[in-house]
């Protein structure tokens, strides 16, 4: 009967250790835990503090870095700032901006991008075309379709270039009609451009395929 009374108070006493353990180190892994997390706050909000330091820069291009940063840390804090760049005097820096914002789901950007496309720079219209298709916005569309027939032929090949992309992000594929008719272009490296250009379309891993041959 002691001997039965022992086992089973061993056992007893074998548990509540046991279960000591356990709470003893659950309550180390918790510790633990809540450090690794204090530390990645205090880690983000370094980067974060890092960032605005960035966006508020005199440097134009040390702001286009800024807003490279921003684009990982979707923090509600660097909104204001963002917002502050779509006044920017770089052009490059309202652009980012705005595609950052945009990305957010915030459309205050959208604005400045469709000013941008009456530009007298061609570079600056067709960036901002490809910005605004990137939020879903096809307003620079009829830009790219009027610029496929300029007489300039370095003009039709950039215009090209970007349908391409643009077609790509939109997933507009009525747009290739505009390509093809470029097919019969006078000028040889036009046609030649046209035709990789519906290739890539129709199917985005010919070229690599092409490299693969």
């Amino acid at each position: 009967m002691k001997t039965k009374l022992k086992r089973s108070l061993y056992i007893v006493i074998g548990g509540l250790i046991l279960g000591a353990i356990c709470v003893l180190m659950i309550l180390i892994i918790n510790m633990r835990l809540s450090k690794e997390i204090e530390i990645s706050t205090k880690s983000q909000d370094r980067i974060i503090k890092r960032c605005v330091e960035k966006l508020i820069d005199e440097d134009p291009v040390v702001r286009l870095q800024g807003v490279d940063m921003a684009v990982g840390f979707k923090d509600d804090s660097l909104i204001p700032y963002l917002k502050n760049l779509l006044r920017d005097a770089d052009i490059r820096v309202r652009i980012k901006a705005a595609l950052v914002l945009g990305r957010w789901g915030d459309r205050t950007g959208i604005p400045v991008l469709k000013e941008l496309l009456s530009a007298d720079d061609l570079e600056l219209r067709l960036n901002a075309t490809l910005a605004l298709s990137q939020l879903g916005d096809k307003s620079g569309q009829s830009i790219l379709i009027d610029l496929l027939k300029n007489n300039d032929p370095k003009i039709r090949k950039r215009a090209v270039q970007v349908l391409e992309m643009f077609i790509k992000i939109t997933g507009d594929v009525s747009l290739v009609s505009h390509l093809q008719d470029l097919l019969t272009d006078q000028d040889p490296a036009i046609r030649e451009v046209v035709s990789e250009a519906i290739k890539e379309i129709k199917d985005p891993h010919a070229h690599q395929h092409k490299k693969e041959e």
